[in-house]
């Protein structure tokens, strides 16, 4: 892929084609799909994720279910057919969760999250029988992780912050210098742009050698950080052997999964070209 991409998504079936291109057979095909976002219920205290039928049964504002209930299981079903229906090497999925945001000042209740439940959503796994796509290709955020086939938004910062200093070098990407924050954590900063860095360092361990091609459907609302992320990381990792596919897709006001194509952002990275590109 080189050049602008061009590109107008538009169905499942432009999608599909463009992943058919951007992958090869020899390569380890990641897929990310099915982000949520983790709630609190404050009649229970309990963390719900934040899929629009598990929020209706904790009886959270139906305005709020709508605006950010439909994008998990809309896109997890989109990252299903992807991995059905295109030729790899092998295939791996796995949801990030936005674990901080709603839930600051609530540490173990957030930690209790992965304890309590280490297996996806039943209607994630359900969805995974209909496609006819297995169980095993669930990935492992890390050698001993117990968060499952989760990557916790919390332990990317937190991971990102260790490998910054294990580096002990200032990072910079395009002309933008990031200072890693060391307390606190927030959206639109730093530390959004960090968690994909050390997305890409930790996807290319769990594979183990190879050409990876990481497909990530993401809310197109994280674009900005995303795509940032996505070139700090490569650069500063040296992952010549990766390219990323980043597909953007609308995340609020969802009616169906049809939406999803109402809008949609791609950009192709690697390590080379340093900014988007496509040319099939």
């Amino acid at each position: 892929m080189r050049g602008e991409l061009t590109t107008i998504i538009s169905n499942y079936e432009q999608l599909r084609n463009l992943v058919q291109k951007f992958i090869t057979p020899d390569c380890a095909c990641v897929v990310h799909a099915g982000h949520f976002i983790l709630l609190r219920d404050r009649a229970t205290g309990k963390i719900v994720p934040s899929l629009q039928s598990m929020m209706q049964q904790f009886g959270f504002p139906q305005d709020l279910c709508h605006d950010i209930g439909v994008f998990p299981l809309a896109t997890w079903r989109l990252g299903l057919r992807l991995v059905r229906d295109t030729a790899a090497k092998s295939h791996s999925m796995f949801v990030i969760v936005n674990d901080w945001q709603w839930l600051k000042g609530y540490v173990e209740e957030r930690k209790g999250f992965y304890g309590n439940c280490p297996a996806l959503p039943e209607e994630y796994r359900e969805a995974m029988a209909r496609e006819g796509v297995p169980e095993s290709v669930l990935f492992v955020s890390r050698k001993g992780s117990t968060h499952g086939p989760y990557f916790s938004e919390v332990e990317l910062r937190s991971r990102f912050r260790r490998s910054a200093r294990k580096l002990k070098r200032h990072i910079t990407a395009g002309d933008l210098e990031y200072i890693v924050e060391q307390t606190g954590v927030f959206c639109g900063g730093a530390n959004c742009t960090a968690e994909v860095a050390q997305l890409m360092q930790d996807i290319t361990a769990r594979v183990g050698g190879g050409a990876v091609r990481f497909i990530n459907l993401y809310p197109l609302t994280c674009k900005g950080h995303v795509n940032q992320g996505t070139r700090m990381g490569l650069k500063l990792f040296e992952l010549t052997d990766m390219r990323v596919l980043n597909i953007g897709f609308p995340n609020l006001w969802l009616e169906n999964d049809a939406d999803l194509f109402a809008h949609v952002s791609v950009d192709c990275i690697d390590k080379t070209t340093a900014v988007s590109s496509a040319g099939f």
